[in-house]
């Protein structure tokens, strides 16, 4: 079983890393997300992967006013 845990986490830090994510903050924010779903059907834990938390996240965060010269 630990095998097989190392080998999830490493996926998910290697597509974090593949996606220019922080590992760390990814799992930070992800892993209550999954926990809160418990036993849920597997569609909403599609919304904890890498890809789509990466779109989330941008969405939710404000536009920055660039102010330009």
């Amino acid at each position: 079983m630990g095998g097989q845990t190392a080998a999830v986490l490493y996926s998910v830090v290697g597509t974090c890393k593949h996606l220019g994510i922080d590992p760390f903050a990814y799992l930070r924010d992800a892993l209550p997300g999954w926990f809160a779903l418990g036993e849920k059907t597997t569609e909403p834990l599609l919304e904890w992967l890498p890809d789509r938390w990466l779109l989330n996240r941008a969405r939710n965060q404000p536009i920055r006013d660039v102010n330009v010269g």
